[in-house]
């Protein structure tokens, strides 16, 4: 056929041949499948116009054995079908589809197709899906050009015609050789079917072709671990937006088209400087239907756009493919107007010249019209139904028209995530004059109904939280510790009178952070102890009811059947409370509050947002104020002990005299920092001011607190699966999986002693269980850090990975590593992206310098280990034999992927996860 011998294998063994032909012959596929018939003693049938205005009758007269298809007559084909369906659709079952297709396969297919392709351009799955049930058989999809003829048939390449190909790197798309699971590039082929070059264009041949032979297709291809060749798009038909995504046109708009019986073409249009795209859309003859029969009279334009949002949600499009606009055309693409070529593909720089002005104004018109409807939110939105409010104010601030959001959806659902959601709380507190955390706002359990109950509730509420303003007098300057004491978060609002002090073994334990990955084990520990006993552990869970509450926190244990049956059998002495950090009191009401205060002997403090995309203040109301509310129940009734989750960060704040020691007062250390606002340094920040918000507690009050500043928290020793998913060395393991590459060393000098500094994390949870009982009244601080010179760095993680079987390249310069590390994750999909480094990619912008052994003292940490028994219980990672092997089941938001993917438990650490209710775990960009 195209190419040579390569082709027969595809073909269908049958004594009487006919194909029916429709291409142009100006086209190898046209000319080519003639050949073919008519070598094999067939006839070969021609379209009576070559408009394809025919087509159905034409086909249904030729009765091909043999049929070549293009992605437009699929569409078509589809289109049809969908207009047969849509006339019985009274009948619901599945017979009614079934008879539609047969039916299909005879009036319009001619009862004899025996093999059929699809060439010209990628057809999308769910259209090859649909085109084998009208068939009934496979649908072979070919790949060629003119220039090196017909190369690839169902993923594979045929030999001959190709002597070898391979793919070229398009950094400035994203596009790499060492992308995973697939590589990605250019696709550049070499065929005994290639053209010696084009006549008379010897400026041509240089573009075209490499210095070796190679013919550069142009095309985007995608090859699997298994060889499978997949063209994903043209190079020069994707583009860039403001925000840094990739758009694949093509292919998107195949998308489209191929997921609505409303929408016949489309076009779409977009720019690197704006943050959507525009479209051009003709409708079928079924929307033009639709819209007349509309009740609501709602216009074509708004018909075709809710329809491609409708498309957009089925196929879980990201949303800045989703056109914010559209020009309805009545006047389909075709040959005729110029817009199609004769192989029925678009033509785009024609109708980029017809539309870009068009599409250009109502852009203009988009922008004009989101400015002046935020004016009016910002003056008349607290007016207004809250819930609407919310969801209006959340729209313009991810650029989506708010017309088109439910008040049930969610604002990460949407495309929103930590930083977008800073933006949205600035304008939520212009409008109400109140502060919603950046944490509830990206809830996964909340919509903007329930948004417009909580901020209802602000509205309302009668105590408050201390807040960044009130506690530091101006955001210009440092912050100072001699500002973060009880009297200014509490006096205003709480008698500071504790009625009596209690010591001895603790009585009633209260978890915050429990539903986090060290607070699951914390709370696992402390059942443990009290088995037995009439003693109590209750948690705190951020939840909408006591009964979620509970319900999540018992599905932290799920990924490990014996970790849950454990669970379920200590549960007798558990009590778990809904409340929330960043609400006064805890979010819990008086009944309960009083109760908790009279019975609770013991805090442990584990909950915080850890969000290092964040600055301090925006991690404010959580981390500070709310450490503050944790005190009010310490000082509310008998005295109460209290053991925090700090960071191992807070150390590492103070450079100029090198990390503090454990016995140091923290402020006196670190008497002001700056506020620096960046990644990482909020975060650290509120620990800091926690810290000194403690010790001032412990100085005016007596309160007895014992500090741990954790570094890293590794998986699991012995229960499988349970692994910190969005914590920071989880999210590298993780990217540099999808990437596929790696430096040839994450340190500056000769990293060979380097040490990655981490503890399993049921090792913490026993060490902080056991040195929290101590019975004085003192302030103590410990450094959980593991302290063995062993040599275990990030390089010997990726040396285990790749021991272990996995494919990874390394990149030898760390700067090229990282620019190519950066492109790749900033094309994932919008889960993958969220669950990897990308967030917090600059912690990782230039190498490490590496240290034997930790650089942070831990002296009285092991001396009191070793008093409690507990010496033998840290332990060097020994080599490949500690990787255990789970599935990557969840991002950072939790949400399930559709495809696992396999990374190492045993060596991963646990940073806190965007969540209120998880622990503080360390700092993983700063220490490594």
């Amino acid at each position: 056929m195209w190419g040579g011998e390569g082709w027969s294998e595809f073909f269908a063994e049958q004594d009487e041949i006919a194909s029916f032909h429709y291409m142009p012959m100006s086209h190898v596929a046209g000319h080519s499948s003639v050949r073919s018939t008519l070598s094999r003693g067939g006839v070969t049938y021609f379209s009576s116009t070559p408009n394809l205005a025919n087509f159905f009758d034409d086909l249904a007269l030729a009765r091909p054995t043999e049929l070549s298809l293009v992605p437009r007559v699929c569409e078509l084909l589809h289109q049809e079908y969908q207009r047969r369906a849509e006339s019985r659709r009274d009948d619901t079952d599945g017979y009614a589809s079934q008879a539609v297709l047969e039916d299909m396969r005879t009036s319009v297919l001619g009862g004899r197709v025996e093999w059929a392709s699809c060439t010209s351009a990628p057809v999308s799955a769910e259209l090859k899906a649909f085109m084998e049930r009208l068939l009934g058989i496979e649908l072979h999809e070919l790949y060629g050009t003119t220039e090196i003829g017909g190369v690839l048939a169902d993923g594979r390449f045929l030999t001959p015609p190709v002597i070898d190909y391979r793919l070229d790197d398009v950094p400035e798309l994203g596009y790499f050789r060492t992308d995973r699971p697939s590589a990605r590039g250019e696709l550049l082929v070499k065929s005994t079917s290639t053209v010696p070059g084009y006549f008379n264009r010897p400026d041509l041949n240089a573009e075209i072709f490499t210095e070796d032979g190679y013919y550069r297709t142009g095309d985007i291809a995608a090859v699997d671990s298994n060889g499978t060749v997949r063209i994903i798009d043209r190079k020069n038909s994707i583009i860039k937006l403001s925000q840094g995504e990739f758009v694949a046109l093509p292919s998107l708009e195949a998308t489209f088209v191929a997921g609505s019986t409303l929408i016949r073409q489309v076009f779409l249009y977009g720019r690197s400087d704006w943050s959507a795209l525009v479209a051009v859309v003709v409708p079928t003859d079924l929307a033009q239907s639709a819209a007349a029969d509309d009740e609501r009279n709602q216009t074509m334009a708004k018909l075709m756009l809710d329809e491609l949002r409708h498309v957009a949600e089925r196929e879980h499009l990201n949303s800045y493919e989703v056109p914010a606009a559209v020009i309805v055309e009545s006047e389909p693409f075709s040959e005729e107007n110029g817009l199609l070529s004769d192989h029925r593909k678009p033509v785009r720089p024609r109708l980029h010249d017809k539309y870009q002005s068009q599409l250009e104004a109502i852009y203009e018109q988009i922008v004009a019209a989101r400015d002046d409807a935020l004016t009016d939110l910002i003056a008349h939105g607290a007016e207004n139904d809250t819930a609407s409010t919310i969801r209006d104010a959340a729209a313009l601030t991810l650029q989506i028209e708010p017309a088109t959001v439910s008040i049930d959806a969610k604002f990460r659902n949407l495309g929103g995530d930590s930083l977008t959601a800073v933006h949205l709380s600035r304008l939520l507190n212009q409008i109400y004059g109140l502060h919603i955390p950046v944490d509830v706002l990206v809830s996964e359990a909340r919509t903007f109904a329930d948004l417009g109950e909580y901020m209802d509730g602000k509205r309302g509420q009668r105590e408050w939280l201390a807040t960044f303003e009130e506690i530091h007098t101006s955001d210009m300057r440092p912050l100072y510790a001699e500002e973060l004491t009880v009297e200014r978060f509490l006096s205003s609002r709480a008698t500071i009178n504790p009625s009596s002090t209690r010591y001895g073994a603790p009585q009633g334990v209260l978890i915050t952070g429990a539903s986090g990955f060290l607070g699951r084990f914390l709370c696992l520990e402390w059942l443990r102890r009290f088995a037995g006993t009439t003693r109590r552990v209750t948690c705190l869970v951020r939840a909408n009811s006591h009964a979620a509450a509970r319900a999540r926190l018992r599905a932290t244990y799920s990924s490990s059947p014996e970790l849950l049956a454990e669970f379920d059998r200590l549960a007798g002495n558990l009590d778990v409370v809904a409340g929330d950090l960043a609400e006064p009191r805890l979010g819990l009401d008086e009944q309960i509050w009083k109760s908790l205060s009279q019975d609770i002997t013991h805090i442990i403090h584990a909950g915080a947002m850890v969000n290092h995309a964040l600055g301090y203040r925006e991690l404010f109301a959580s981390n500070v104020a709310g450490t503050a509310e944790v005190l009010h129940l310490a000082l509310t009734g008998p005295l109460k002990r209290i053991t925090f989750m700090s960071s191992i960060a807070t150390a590492l704040l103070q450079q100029a005299g090198g990390p503090m020691t454990e016995r140091v007062d923290i402020r006196e250390a670190l008497s002001q920092i700056e506020d620096a606002g960046g990644i990482v340094d909020g975060y650290a920040a509120t620990k800091w001011a926690s810290e000194v918000l403690l010790r001032n507690a412990n100085e005016q009050f007596g309160v007895p607190v014992t500090v741990f500043r954790s570094s890293m928290i590794l998986a699991h020793s012995r229960y499988r699966g349970q692994i910190n998913v969005p914590d920071t060395y989880t999210r590298l393991l993780f990217s540099v999986l999808q990437s596929g590459i790696t430096p040839s060393s994450f340190y500056a000098a000769n990293g060979e002693h380097a040490h990655y500094d981490g503890l399993p994390v049921d090792v913490v949870s026993e060490a902080i269980a056991s040195l929290a009982q101590d019975e004085t009244r003192e302030y103590r601080t410990y450094h959980l850090v593991n302290p063995f010179d062993d040599g275990i760095s990030l390089d010997r993680f990726v040396e285990w990975l790749i021991e272990a079987g996995v494919s990874l390249v390394r990149v030898g310069e760390y700067g090229l590593w990282m620019e190519r590390f950066k492109m790749a994750l900033s094309v994932l999909d919008d889960d993958d992206k969220r669950a990897s480094l990308l967030p917090l990619i600059d912690g990782f912008r230039a190498p490490e310098d590496p240290v034997r052994g930790s650089r942070i003292d831990s002296t009285d940490l092991h001396g009191a280990l070793a008093q409690a028994g507990l010496a033998d219980r840290l332990q060097p990672l020994s080599g490949s034999s500690d990787i255990r092997w789970g599935s990557w089941g969840e991002s950072a938001g939790g949400e399930e992927h559709a495809e696992p993917v396999v990374v190492p438990v045993a060596v991963a650490a646990g940073e806190a996860a965007v969540e209120l209710d998880d622990p503080v775990h360390g700092l993983g960009a700063t220490v490594r």
